[in-house]
């Protein structure tokens, strides 16, 4: 993720970049020019930048944060991407209030991510403005106001398009199975999803275009009839639900 994003600025703005990344095998696969990213110690990366994104896994974060306190000071702004890891635990091992979490998708390397952005309340709004404005360089920003809104926007965007990929492959595997090639049931269901978001983007009413589609007593009203048969609905919310207490887990401190 950090280097999906690392990509993506280094599209879109003049920055030079720094970063920090103890397995030289991703420094070499890094598609950024030298001449635009320095791979350097975290020491480095603290005394180039203002803007630090911290993209770490959470499990480790205990042990790393007492490593990177000595180096923050007053004039850095921590954005981190660490998932479960709230703002009090950040503050305290960090020992800093500038501090901001995000919660990008995969789809943010192609500047069609979703990110949930949670600012420590002691941020001026210069910077909230500031990291806003970076963060939509990546797709669309979604400003949360509590860490229980954190928790519900991993699970439906930092976790969904993995989920959305799962159906995907389901829908494609039934038109393999009902006589479609591979790639045409892979295609078929891509782009019906394509368009179907295309279509929701201008109304933002999914219940109207459901009813858009389905006629009476037609194939569209079968397959809705079965889903509700099945509890579709339910089903994709004890998913959802899953993600999110993963995410709460963590936030304890569970591995």
């Amino acid at each position: 993720m950090g280097s999906a994003i690392a990509q993506r600025i280094f599209e879109q703005t003049d920055c030079r970049l720094f970063a920090s990344d103890p397995d030289k095998t991703k420094q070499d696969s890094c598609k950024i020019p030298s001449d635009k990213i320095t791979f350097c110690e975290p020491e480095g990366v603290f005394e180039s930048c203002s803007i630090v994104f911290l993209a770490i896994k959470p499990q480790i974060f205990p042990e790393i944060s007492s490593k990177l306190v000595p180096f923050i000071k007053s004039h850095h702004v921590i954005i981190s991407m660490l998932a479960g890891i709230n703002i009090t635990s950040l503050e305290a091992k960090l020992n800093t209030t500038s501090l901001i979490r995000i919660m990008p998708n995969t789809p943010v390397a192609v500047g069609v991510g979703v990110s949930g952005i949670l600012f420590h309340e002691s941020l001026s709004d210069v910077i909230k403005v500031e990291i806003t404005n970076l963060i939509d360089l990546l797709g669309q920003s979604i400003v949360l106001t509590t860490e229980d809104q954190m928790h519900a926007i991993t699970a439906i965007s930092g976790s969904g398009p993995a989920f959305f990929y799962r159906i995907i492959n389901a829908i494609a595997s039934f038109g393999v199975s009902n006589g479609l090639s591979r790639e045409h049931a892979l295609n078929a269901a891509l782009f019906t999803m394509l368009g179907a978001g295309e279509m929701l983007k201008k109304t933002l009413d999914p219940s109207q275009l459901i009813q858009k589609v389905a006629s009476p007593k037609g194939t569209t009203e079968a397959g809705l009839n079965r889903m509700d048969a099945l509890e579709f609905d339910q089903l994709l919310q004890e998913v959802l639900q899953a993600a999110s207490q993963r995410s709460e887990a963590l936030s304890r401190g569970e591995k």
